[in-house]
């Protein structure tokens, strides 16, 4: 009898603690954040409002020297290659949300070219050496000499 009563509270303690744990919310549920399963239309208005929130991630440009600073491509041309470079610091930058927002906003801008039949006019966009001048992170045009 008390081999049986050992058992039922084992089986019982085991069903209560499988219970308890399916209503716990997984870490990933816990850490939802609406911004980064936001759908973006494919127009104006949603190219816009993308881009509106790339550039809210990369108003922090703050730096002590110019390796704090990196580049990061955005969008697309018709023809191929982004739009454009932007300057950010990565050390004040959610650097995985930038780049998950800058793929979305290269595709959201390949899939309108390709709806809108879109032309451009092909020409590289070169990508910018980067200073940190004043503290804040800036494109640069000088050359850089190796010696």
């Amino acid at each position: 009898m008390n081999q049986k009563l050992q058992k039922t509270s084992f089986i019982l303690a085991l069903i209560i603690s499988t219970l308890l744990l399916a209503g716990c919310p997984s870490e990933s549920a816990q850490n939802t954040n609406t911004s980064e399963t936001k759908n973006y239309p494919t127009d104006k208005a949603g190219i816009e409002e993308l881009h509106n929130d790339l550039m809210a991630l990369l108003v922090n440009k703050s730096c002590q020297q110019a390796s704090d600073c990196e580049v990061i491509a955005l969008g697309a041309r018709a023809c191929g290659g982004p739009d454009a470079y932007e300057v950010y610091a990565p050390a004040n930058t959610n650097k995985n949300k930038l780049e998950q927002l800058a793929a979305e906003y290269k595709n959201l801008r390949k899939a309108y070219n390709q709806k809108n039949q879109i032309v451009s006019i092909c020409s590289v966009v070169p990508v910018p050496a980067v200073a940190c001048v004043e503290n804040q992170c800036k494109k640069t045009t000088e050359k850089l000499i190796i010696q």
